[in-house]
Parts: C-alpha cells; sequence; structure tokens
C-alpha cells in the first residue's frame, strides 16, 4: 500500500494521549511517516482540524461524533479530502471514517490496526465483499482518477457480479483481478475514440475523450526543459500547458522535471516543481552527453552548456533505457521542451510495487 507521510493525530484524553503518543511512534519508524501527536485542550478542536485538514490524513482518539463534527466544515470532495480515521481510546477498533480508497483509510485503518490490536472497522462496499476497488487501487499506484463520477458506475459493475473492461497505454503487470477484461492499447493517444470504444475505464497519460469512461492517469512523464537566466514560472507553466495541448497529453501525468546542472538554483523551474509538486533533477554536461539517441542539435546551446541539446537529453536520462521520447524538442515562447515516458511499476497486487 501507499503510506501516506504526513499524519496528525489528536486526542482528548490521558488514555487516548497515551494511544496516540504509540501509534505516532509506530508510523515513523520503520515507515518514515511525518507524524504530529497532541492532546486536544478545551476550544482547541476546530482550530487544530483547520491547520491539519491539508495533510494526508487525520487520526481522531475518541468518538466518531466528535471526528465528524470537527472534519463537516471542511469536507469537499472525495478527490481531495485527506483519510480520516478513529480509534476509540481503549483501542478496540479503528474506523474508517473518511476517503477510504483516494485518501487512503482503509490502508491506514489496517496498518494501525496492525500496530495496535485494534479491529480494523471498514465499511465501503467493495471492501466487504471482497470485490476489485478500482480506485482503491489506483490511489495506491499514486495514479490519480479523472472524474469521479465515473467511479461508482465501474463499482457498481463489479459488485453487481459484471464485467467491467480496462484498456491502458501503460503496463501493468500481476494476475488482473476478478470481473475486470484488461487490454493493452497503443491506440490511446493516436486514435483515441477507438483506443477507448467500450472501455469502463481508461488508464492513459493521454486524454480520455469519452464522458462515461472513468480515466485514471498514470504518473509518467517526464518534462525535459531548456530555458534563459531568470525565466519565470508562468512562462514555464504556460509553455507546459501549450505542449501538454499539442500533444493531448493529460497535464496530471507529469511526475518529473530534468534540465542540465546550470538550472538546478532557476527559480522559475522550482516554482514550476513546486507548483505540480514534482521532482526537479538536473544533469551534468558529461552525462547529458553520455545520454544514446537521436537528438536535435544546437551549437549555440552546447557552446553555452557544454551539452548539444538539454530538453531531449534530460528527459530522455531521467527516463532511462525504458523510457521513450514522445515529443521531441519543441520550442515554446523561447523555451525549449521534450517529453519522454517513463517505465512506471504498476501492478495489479498492490503490495508488488511497495
Amino acid at each position: 500500500m501507499e503510506m501516506k507521510k504526513d499524519i496528525a493525530v489528536i486526542s482528548f484524553s490521558e488514555k487516548g494521549e497515551e494511544l496516540g503518543n504509540r501509534i505516532a511512534a509506530g508510523l515513523r519508524d520503520p515507515y518514515g511517516a511525518d507524524v504530529t501527536a497532541e492532546r486536544c485542550r478545551h476550544g482547541g478542536l476546530s482550530r487544530w482540524t483547520s491547520e491539519n485538514f491539508e495533510k494526508d490524513a487525520l487520526v481522531f482518539i475518541g468518538s466518531c461524533g466528535i471526528a465528524v463534527r470537527a472534519v463537516a466544515p471542511f469536507v469537499a470532495s472525495k478527490m481531495t479530502d485527506p483519510a480520516v480515521v478513529v480509534l476509540d481510546e481503549t483501542g478496540k477498533y479503528c474506523i474508517s471514517l473518511l476517503s477510504g480508497h483516494i485518501g487512503g483509510a482503509n490502508d491506514l485503518v489496517r496498518l494501525i490496526a496492525g500496530l495496535t490490536g485494534a479491529e480494523p472497522v471498514i465499511t465501503t462496499a467493495t471492501d466487504r465483499n471482497g470485490v476489485f476497488s478500482v480506485d482503491g487501487w489506483a490511489s495506491s499506484m499514486g495514479m490519480k482518477i479523472y472524474d469521479s463520477r465515473n467511479i461508482l458506475p465501474v463499482a457498481d459493475k463489479l459488485l453487481s457480479g459484471n464485467t467491467v473492461t480496462m484498456v491502458s497505454e501503460v503496463e501493468i503487470s500481476g494476475a488482473v483481478p476478478e470481473g475486470v477484461v484488461f487490454s493493452m492499447s497503443s491506440a490511446l493517444g493516436h486514435d483515441s475514440e477507438a483506443g477507448e470504444a467500450g472501455a469502463d475505464v481508461v488508464i492513459s497519460y493521454h486524454n480520455c475523450h469519452r464522458s462515461d469512461s472513468l480515466h485514471i492517469v498514470p504518473p509518467v512523464l517526464v518534462m525535459g526543459v531548456g530555458c534563459r537566466r531568470g525565466t519565470p514560472f508562468a512562462s514555464i507553466q504556460e509553455a507546459f500547458s501549450s505542449a501538454c495541448s499539442k500533444m493531448d497529453i493529460h497535464p496530471a501525468s507529469l511526475c518529473a522535471v530534468s534540465s542540465v546542472d546550470l538550472k538546478r538554483e532557476e527559480k522559475g523551474l522550482i516554482e514550476f516543481c513546486q507548483f505540480h509538486n514534482v521532482a526537479f533533477h538536473c544533469y551534468t554536461a558529461n552525462e547529458l552527453n553520455g545520454v544514446m539517441g537521436d537528438f536535435t542539435p544546437s551549437g549555440f546551446v552546447s557552446r553555452i552548456t557544454g551539452v548539444d541539446n538539454v530538453c531531449e537529453r534530460s528527459a530522455a536520462a531521467e527516463c532511462g533505457p525504458e523510457g521513450q521520447v514522445i515529443m521531441h524538442k519543441t520550442i515554446i515562447n523561447g523555451i525549449t521542451v521534450s517529453f519522454s515516458v517513463k517505465h512506471g511499476d504498476f501492478a495489479f497486487d498492490q503490495q508488488k510495487k511497495r
């Protein structure tokens, strides 16, 4: 499962505080989570909830009623709400209250139950019936779902014993779950309507053009960038958006940005990566010159950076030998952009990736 890294724990009594500290310690080591644990004082619950609702998960040690009233003003969408977990102060029950699948509350409940000996309480229909949860699986793989309205029809099909068709343009290993007919398609992004035809679930870094398909976006896109010193965030964002539009790429598939090490401190690139919450990796000229492939050379760029092409070579370097350049050097408002696709470690067996 995907471990939630940013977790806040709150308790309301001495016994609950002891349990909260034990949970926090268990999640920090060996899981490496960033966990805060505190005991709520009179009048402090609303403030605590407001300050921590942007985290990955909230753990309440008290009654479900307290947790419900605390989070109610902040609940917005199953796509964005954090996991909310409740334990009674004796540690007998551990309850998945909110965002069981996409937010990861169900997995967190199982983890905390293992740490404390509590009985996990999970009420989502697919889990109770032992049916494959498409949205839960996608979230565990780090994928993103668009849009959430199509989750329910897929879950209903599986719960009713009907077959769900899933087509993907990224490789997924492991045994295909019961009730799912899985196929790979290279037509996605090239002849999208043909590739998506009849599919209940489409896994693609390209845009999905069927409103009745559940679109799952895998984080596999790398953008290689070359730009002048001082290029602002807004210009880089505009170049990225234009390139995505040109290639019919879904922006949420972006997983990393790469460039030459001369750009390591480039403020606009750093802000862009922070905005998209993706890694920013830089390579030396020697490293980029050693990347094998057919790249578009530039004498000017070579004189400035020591390498004949920054965007294509850095994108290829980030993806490794199993990756694929899907957009060669493209100049947008003076910024050079290239897209490559990484080989993702995706598996139907959730534990395989973790």
